[in-house]
């Protein structure tokens, strides 16, 4: 009888931990690293209970176990000891979230519901313990800048978080995650969320918030009126949101930077994030035009970077030993041609199966996604790539992978 009640016990905490995972994402991998170990862990223990292995996720998953077993097949062809698991641990949330979902008993339509909304969930918690950090140190520190950009989104980049944050408003707005009994929390979120993406302060953040925002409206616009008021509401409502940031000094300066460094002649020494950005794209074509179709080795991308730098003089680079800031690039440099395949395919996935059930959702959410990754090399931080693997292995759930419906799930 006790026996049959601690099995309980654990049965009930193993039904809930998906949730808590997705909750803690937002937090940063020393949160949700520790929470997907113990959901695995208990995935093969109950695996004896439930008997429960869905197939279809693993099928359906395969470009995202291929692109982790590349991963490892590179990282020990072209072992680099100075640097030999680390691309391997970054990634390997493309092979454990679909072994996770695997072998989890329940996929039923509330289940991916409970985890948008801890998704949702996460983000609102982690975001007010940020900017209650913030204003504490403004307070403390009688400086606003404590309100901006890496001051503010502590726990990840800000260029992370801002994604992370138009994904929720995405969610809220396409799938129906709130109950009708409080409604109006829609609305603030819509609200406030914004808000948190601008005081990120993160350029391409800003521009992916003004996508989702555009998609956002239009959606809702379009329901209630005409196509003449809603191009009017649509228009004023752009300019609101440029004038909000053009008139917030830190936001504002961010985007100065920018056209200034595109105006201003190359500068080698420079460390400045605009800067640096032309100068690692051009050493990332010199790679790129010198490597044998497999790639250099996925440990070896920076190394060979900074053989580039030096060849160039780019000292400022060099001196930071950057990683190629682009997914694309950075894939194609460590991976070659057979993993950028993989990585366009699971983008070509998402946009047709948005595209075959006129999905906006998943449109609006890819754009997002290339236009991070063009910028940034974010599968080489965990943050980056366990938010790709979540959104993908969500997105296989909900449009690909067909599960018996199972109304009295127990979480």
């Amino acid at each position: 009888m006790l026996q049959s009640g601690f099995l309980n016990i654990l049965e009930s905490v193993y039904l809930r931990i998906p949730v808590l995972f997705v909750f803690l994402i937002p937090g940063g991998h020393e949160f949700f690293s520790p929470a997907l170990a113990v959901w695995l862990i208990f995935s093969f223990g109950f695996y004896f209970k439930f008997k429960t292995f869905h197939l279809s996720v693993i099928k359906h998953a395969w470009p995202m176990i291929a692109y982790f077993v590349l991963t490892v097949i590179s990282n020990y062809v072209f072992f680099n000891p100075d640097d030999p698991f680390s691309a391997i641990e970054v990634k390997l949330s493309f092979l454990l979230l679909p072994l996770a979902f695997a072998f989890y008993p329940y996929h039923g339509t509330e289940f991916k519901k409970l985890l948008m909304n801890a998704f949702v969930s996460g983000i609102l918690f982690w975001s007010i313990i940020q900017l209650l950090r913030s204003l504490f140190l403004v307070i403390i520190k009688q400086n606003f800048n404590f309100l901006f950009y890496t001051e503010f989104s502590s726990f990840i980049h800000p260029s992370y978080y801002a994604m992370y944050v138009c994904t929720v408003l995405l969610m809220i707005n396409f799938f129906e995650l709130i109950p009708n009994q409080i409604k109006n929390l829609k609305t603030w979120l819509n609200l406030v969320f914004p808000v948190f993406v601008l005081i990120s302060a993160s350029k391409m953040g800003i521009i992916c918030l003004f996508l989702t925002l555009c998609v956002l409206i239009m959606k809702a616009l379009k329901e209630k009126f005409n196509t003449a008021l809603t191009l009017i509401i649509f228009i004023a409502s752009a300019i609101l949101m440029m004038t909000t940031i053009f008139v917030i000094e830190p936001i504002r300066n961010r985007f100065v930077f920018v056209t200034d460094s595109i105006e201003m002649p190359l500068d080698k020494t420079s460390t400045e994030s605009n800067m640096v950005r032309r100068l690692v794209w051009i050493a990332d074509k010199e790679a790129i035009n010198k490597m044998p179709w497999y790639g250099y080795g996925v440990a070896n991308v920076n190394k060979v970077l900074s053989g580039e730098y030096e060849r160039l003089g780019f000292t400022g680079a060099k001196s930071r030993n950057l990683n190629a800031h682009n997914q694309y690039l950075q894939t194609l440099i460590g991976l070659g041609w057979m993993g950028l395949i993989l990585l366009l395919w699971m983008h070509w996935e998402m946009l047709r199966a948005g595209a075959e059930t006129k999905n906006y959702f998943w449109i609006t959410l890819l754009i997002i996604l290339i236009l991070n990754f063009l910028v940034e090399s974010m599968l080489q931080r965990a943050s980056g790539s366990i938010y790709f693997s979540f959104v993908y292995m969500l997105f296989l759930m909900i449009e690909k992978v067909k599960f018996q419906e199972q109304i009295n799930t127990p979480i």
